[in-house]
């Protein structure tokens, strides 16, 4: 690797992070990730196989994504990570992978909550039109549309960041009446999914997400 400028940390902007995401290639970014962090601008393919533990079809799978992207350019013995500069992406807003500790599934989660605090940070702009909803309280259905995900992958992703405590999620209700008043609300208010709690009768509304990061 003679040549090559070796970091222990390297920065994924946020755009990167977004697009990996959406399209499914975060093990392919992680990859390219880890190149950065241990060769800089050049690794040997067999020494990025050997610290990723792949098989060649899966790191061919992710060396073409990554040339698909202009991640990195690739002459069939070592990888060559481009900067994100050259691709004309910044850096604000991004995230810091250090050494090599962080796995597939942690940037998967990490890319989550950046883009995610990103899509509801753009929501609650200055530019909103007054009397919105409030964005922390968007449904999970228009999050998942508005990050190009599954709703079983923001499901399982949400879980992940609340159990990481990067994000708090708060179940919200709205009350529609007393306890007492339930099968008759029940009766009249046939699309709603109403049930009593705490003495009254409520359905459930958007949950309220926090970062914690």
């Amino acid at each position: 690797m003679s040549g090559s400028k070796i970091t222990n940390e390297v920065r994924i902007p946020r755009k990167i992070l977004s697009e990996a995401l959406r399209r499914r290639e975060i093990r392919a970014l992680h990859a390219c990730a880890i190149a950065k962090i241990n060769g800089g601008h050049r690794m040997e393919l067999k020494a990025l196989q050997s610290k990723i533990s792949v098989s060649d079809r899966t790191l061919r799978r992710y060396i073409e994504a990554m040339m698909a992207r202009g991640w990195a350019g690739c002459d069939g013995q070592y990888l060559f990570p481009r900067s994100w500069r050259r691709l004309k992406v910044s850096k604000r807003g991004g995230l810091f992978l250090a050494n090599s500790t962080a796995t597939t599934k942690d940037l998967e989660v990490m890319a989550f909550v950046a883009s995610l605090k990103s899509l509801i940070r753009n929501l609650g702009s200055p530019r909103s039109q007054k009397g919105r909803a409030t964005p922390k309280d968007y449904p999970s259905r228009y999050l998942c549309k508005a990050l190009g995900i599954t709703e079983r992958t923001f499901q399982r992703l949400k879980s992940r960041a609340v159990k990481e405590k990067l994000i708090s999620v708060k179940r919200q209700y709205h009350v529609v009446g007393k306890a007492k008043h339930a099968k008759a609300l029940i009766q009249n208010l046939p699309g709603l999914p109403l049930f009593v709690k705490e003495g009254k009768t409520i359905y459930p509304i958007p949950s309220r997400i926090d970062f914690l990061v």
